[in-house]
């Protein structure tokens, strides 16, 4: 019978470990490792899962208002010097996690996916989402309210994985993941291509069509329609969310004047970038000095987070800065031009 992980690619695994070295490892943690977590230690060791979108890598995550699913990025290793180490991993969060949990990997935006060994719950698997933990320093004490279920198990965990046919894809996986959709091209496949169309850019879709040049032509006409699908939709997307502009800029405004990390909720930003997409023409009722130091408090906000967070993927938290100044820069462009 085929192991429960044989399905996901993983590379930058630690080196090989003994099973005394888990049980000196487990020891020192004060936890005791279940069976199938040993098992996958002695076959990896943990490991970075392949980031191409077709492979298996999402898992739901029930009872999370901000997240339905979420996408694994690297298990934990035994190693030392390792960035991703399994006990100072949980050295780092095991004051900010419930008792009992063991973080054994985490998403792309430093996230945890945890693992009960202890108390009436072992054995399951848990999502702590770092966006909502208690706020210890406020008096908030530290519960499960930002923890939501997973997996019943281990096994049904990795055998729950599976491929994310829905996710945008980073880069260089792209023009691949298109390919792929306008060779299959069932009605689902041509909603997800247009959804990706109007969430990237020229110059991605200027890569996807060289590479569909030289690997499979025939599909170009195919692309270019639902580019036009796509750009149709999003005018009439653009109108509908036009209407609502003052009462997004209140609600803006609120979010802005609350404390901590409650204004980096991800509807903000989308507000943000929407804002920024006006016509020249449509005058905003706002000044480009008001939205100066909004990108001024929520880039503190941000950083100040991010900071404190054990290992956030760097990659990602650099196109995520770049997202988030782009976006006030826009905005902050257009309220000038306007100003004029």
């Amino acid at each position: 019978m085929s192991a429960p992980w044989d399905h996901l690619t993983l590379s930058n695994c630690g080196p090989a470990v003994s099973r005394d070295v888990i049980k000196l490892v487990s020891a020192k943690i004060g936890l005791p490792f279940p069976k199938l977590y040993v098992e996958f230690l002695l076959a990896h060791n943990g490991g970075r899962v392949e980031i191409m979108r077709l492979l298996p890598r999402k898992f739901p995550v029930r009872g999370c208002k901000r997240n339905r699913y979420g996408l694994i990025h690297v298990f934990f290793n035994i190693s030392r010097g390792d960035v991703v180490n399994l006990v100072r991993e949980f050295k780092t969060f095991r004051s900010r996690i419930p008792p009992g949990l063991l973080p054994i990997a985490s998403d792309q935006g430093g996230n945890l996916i945890c693992l009960a060994c202890k108390g009436k719950r072992k054995g399951q698997v848990f999502f702590w989402d770092q966006a909502f933990e208690a706020n210890t320093d406020e008096g908030e004490k530290v519960g499960w309210d930002n923890v939501p279920f997973i997996a019943g198990s281990l096994e049904e965990f990795f055998r729950g994985l599976e491929p994310d046919p829905e996710d945008i894809p980073f880069g260089d996986d792209i023009p691949i993941w298109m390919e792929a959709k306008l060779t299959s091209f069932g009605v689902q496949d041509r909603a997800n291509i247009v959804h990706v169309i109007k969430g990237t850019t020229s110059d991605v879709l200027r890569k996807t069509r060289q590479h569909l040049k030289r690997a499979n032509p025939i599909y170009l006409r195919r692309l270019d329609e639902l580019v036009e699908v796509a750009n149709k939709e999003k005018q009439q997307e653009r109108k509908k969310e036009l209407r609502k502009i003052t009462p997004i800029i209140e609600q803006i405004d609120r979010t802005m004047a609350s404390r901590g990390r409650r204004m980096l909720d991800q509807i903000v930003m989308d507000h943000i970038v929407l804002l920024g997409m006006t016509e020249k023409d449509q005058r905003l009722p706002l000044e480009a000095a008001k939205v100066k130091k909004w990108k001024a408090k929520y880039l503190a906000v941000w950083e100040d987070f991010f900071r404190r967070q054990r290992y956030v993927d760097p990659g990602w938290k650099k196109k995520q800065r770049a997202y988030i100044r782009d976006g006030f820069d826009r905005l902050i462009a257009l309220c000038r031009s306007q100003e004029r």
